[in-house]
Order: C-alpha cells, then sequence, then structure tokens
C-alpha cells in the first residue's frame, strides 16, 4: 500500500517537473531575446528624452512593426528563395530608414547613444545575448565539438 501511494506520488512529481523543463526558457523577457528593453523602442536606455519625442518615436515604432508583420507575413508565404531575398532586402531598407527617422528625432549627444546601442544590437533588434545556444560549446554539439556522432 505504501510503495503504492510513493510510485504514484514519485510518477506525478515526475510528469510535474518535465512538463516544467519542457517550457524551457521562452517566456523569460531577457535582453537579448528579442526586445530586452521594454515594447520594441529604446525609451528606456536613452537620456533625456522629451515627451514629444517619446510620442513621436511611439508612433514610429509601431507604424515600422506593422510595415515589418506585413512583410514577414509576405516572406512566410512563399517558397521561392529568390522572392523571400527581395522580400528581406525590402525588410532591411524599411529598417535602415526607421532608424535614420528615429535619430532625426533626437539631439546630438541622444544621436550618440543610439549609434551605440545600434552598433551593439541591444535595442529592439534581433540581437543574441552570450550563451544563446545553451551553452552548447562551438557549433552546438553538447560543448565537446563536433565528434562525428552522439
Amino acid at each position: 500500500m505504501k510503495t503504492g501511494k510513493f510510485a504514484i506520488i514519485l510518477i506525478a512529481l515526475m510528469l510535474g517537473t518535465s512538463m516544467i523543463y519542457a517550457q524551457g526558457q521562452r517566456n523569460f523577457n531577457r535582453p537579448g531575446y528579442g526586445y530586452g528593453y521594454g515594447p520594441g523602442t529604446c525609451l528606456t536606455v536613452l537620456s533625456d528624452l522629451t515627451e514629444d519625442q517619446k510620442s513621436k518615436i511611439t508612433a514610429l515604432e509601431t507604424a515600422h512593426q506593422e510595415s515589418m508583420a506585413e512583410l514577414r507575413v509576405k516572406q512566410r508565404s512563399t517558397f521561392e528563395p529568390i522572392e523571400k531575398n527581395e522580400i528581406r532586402g525590402e525588410m532591411l531598407k524599411k529598417v535602415q530608414v526607421h532608424r535614420n527617422e528615429v535619430k532625426s528625432l533626437l539631439t546630438e549627444e541622444q544621436q550618440k547613444q543610439y549609434d551605440l546601442l545600434q552598433a551593439g544590437n541591444n535595442c529592439g533588434g534581433r540581437g543574441f545575448a552570450p550563451g544563446r545556444r545553451g551553452n552548447r560549446g562551438p557549433a552546438g554539439y553538447g560543448g565537446r565539438g563536433y565528434r562525428g556522432g552522439w
């Protein structure tokens, strides 16, 4: 009787922990994993932004995200590599235009900060934090390097 209860508790515990670990760390909002500084903008990082600058940057960001979402849908709907690359090029152009628009709203000192953030890919970009591949080492093979098998 005691072993039966123990077995049931052990199985429930194993199922519970396996489901928790299956979730991984995808729900964490960490810098370098998508938008690490808030809702996709640099508003919290740049110093001395006026309310006018904040509202204009937020409006630009919203419009930019909508147009990028449309392009992503368009890119995912095609299977032609050439067309995917053309859409990717269009996306990169829109990113550059958006960055220039935001930069034009900033003071000289803020522009320097913005350039530093963009160079480090830490501001709403798709930069990766250290250990992005789960510390699996070079080429992602469990930290052992490639040994020709499992």
